[in-house]
């Protein structure tokens, strides 16, 4: 009696630990929310610029169907939203600019998410301009910030990183 008494412990406690690694599971599922969502409201911002400034702009998107956790993409919705405000305001030129360059005269702004293993990889990146390190070393000299030095890209991005830079 005592080994059927353990064999049958020992398979509640089996089921048990399947129940929960079910339940585990279900709960992280839940917790999974597609970035097309995201993108939704990236593609309806830039829309509402595009219509308001009259500069065409199309959105190309890369990994829309990725799924993150929802505390992830609501902490990401307002940096990315920044963003790409930023790469339409700032980087992109306006038609007239773009075909005086020789350009197309309409933008692009490229949004991709990658997953690699535990970590995603967010780009943005758009065919306008570019960033003038020296218009940048003069807004940072002139706001009085402690950073200023623009000789190189990864010193540009320090510097428009400070807060109140932007």
């Amino acid at each position: 009696e005592a080994s059927i008494a353990s064999r049958n412990t020992t398979e509640s406690i089996s089921l048990l630990d399947r129940n929960l690694l079910n339940l585990q599971r279900t709960v992280e599922e839940s917790r999974l929310i597609p970035f097309s969502k995201l993108v939704f409201r990236a593609r309806a911002i830039l829309r509402d610029l595009t219509t308001r400034y009259s500069k065409p702009v199309p959105l190309i998107v890369q990994g829309e169907k990725l799924q993150l956790d929802v505390g992830t993409l609501q902490s990401l919705e307002p940096v990315l939203l920044h963003l790409l405000r930023n790469s339409f305001d700032h980087g992109l030129e306006s038609p007239e600019e773009r075909t005086a360059k020789g350009k197309p005269s309409q933008g692009t702004i490229v949004l991709s998410l990658r997953r690699q293993g535990n970590f995603y990889q967010l780009n943005i990146q758009d065919d306008g301009r570019g960033i003038d390190g020296q218009i940048i070393k003069k807004i940072a000299q002139e706001k009085g910030m402690s950073l200023t030095n623009t000789d190189t890209p990864a010193d540009i991005l320090a510097v428009i990183c400070q807060p109140g830079f932007s």
